[in-house]
Parts: C-alpha cells; structure tokens; sequence
C-alpha cells in the first residue's frame, strides 16, 4: 500500500503516519515504507500529496513535471527531493531529466 493513503488515513484518525503503518504491517498489508521519507513532516506530507487543483493525489495518479514544478513552488525545496519524496509516499511521478530530455528533439532548431 502507498504510503500516500497512509497519510490521508493519518489525518483523517488524528495518528502518526508510522503508527498506522506499524499496524497495517501487523495484518500483513505492506505499505512502499515504514514511516514519513527522513526530512518530510506529516503536514508537509499532506501539502505535497494535494495536486495542483487541490484534489488529494492517489496511488494511481500520475504527476507530470509541470505538476511537479507547481508543487515544487510553495515549500521552496528543490525539485529532486520533491520527486525524491513523491515517488517515496508511492506517487508515480515523471523524471524531471528524463522528460526535458524527451523535449529537446521536439523543439524547432534554425537551419545552419
């Protein structure tokens, strides 16, 4: 289970991300890791997974890099420990190198 929907259950309960996920590791539901990534409290956490049109991102979403670069935006971390921290909580989120690479063919070059 994506740590994402542990955090939503966490806000929803009034409980720590790894309490619920200690728990959920006792009925044998495994979640993508133990506890909130090193470095991101619970009320970041929440704002992260709050997509661009304030709707709350699920494990099945998928986060573009212009998403990404709006998230990126407001807490003033940079943009590879967003990813870093997205892909963490279990988001499926587009390599920011990986995309711009994919661009750079698609754009019109002067002729020599």
């Amino acid at each position: 289970m994506p740590v994402a929907h542990v955090v939503e259950a966490a806000r929803t309960l009034l409980r720590q991300p790894g309490e619920i996920a200690a728990r959920l590791n006792e009925l044998d539901v495994r979640t993508t890791c133990a506890d909130l990534p090193s470095g991101l409290s619970l009320w970041n956490a929440q704002e992260l997974l709050r997509g661009p049109n304030g709707s709350l991102l699920r494990a099945d979403d998928h986060v573009s890099l212009q998403a990404l670069l709006y998230t990126a935006r407001d807490p003033h971390v940079p943009l590879r420990q967003i990813h870093a921290w997205l892909t963490q909580l279990g988001i499926k989120v587009d390599a920011p190198a990986d995309t711009i690479r994919a661009a750079l063919p698609l754009i019109p070059r002067a002729a020599p």
